[in-house]
């Protein structure tokens, strides 16, 4: 069987810049919690049969983030995005319901958002929030 695996957003950055430029995840102002080794970590995690999934929220969010790059690197990164969302399984939840939910007000929307999806939806999650 088949994992389906979420990333949060945090860690679909780092994904997504150690992929593309090691060298900058402990520099990058939204990667530089984490090290290389934090990097090398996260891809042992994922393994190689496993379905990656996003909800639209942790898109946004990760296209936002990465933002602060510029040139070629944000041109690159915006690249392997795009391939990565033609490749993965996108799940929605409708803000309204997200709101709804008691998880909301700790957890905002795109974390309420995670967890509403991974309960109905079977999915592992991967995080380094502690919420």
């Amino acid at each position: 069987m088949t994992t389906r695996l979420l990333l949060d957003t945090n860690l679909l950055v780092l994904l997504l810049v150690g992929s593309i430029r090691r060298d900058l995840v402990p520099t990058f102002r939204r990667t530089r919690a984490f090290s290389v080794e934090d990097f090398d970590k996260l891809l042992t995690l994922i393994p190689a049969t496993a379905r990656l999934v996003a909800t639209p929220h942790v898109l946004a969010e990760t296209s936002n983030l990465i933002g602060g790059l510029d040139g070629k690197t944000l041109s690159d990164i915006r690249e392997l995005l795009g391939r990565l969302v033609d490749e993965l399984d996108e799940e929605h939840v409708p803000a309204t319901t997200v709101v709804a939910n008691p998880l909301y007000r700790r957890l905002g929307i795109t974390d309420a958002g995670i967890s509403i999806c991974a309960a109905a939806r079977d999915l592992v999650v991967v995080t380094e929030d502690f919420d």
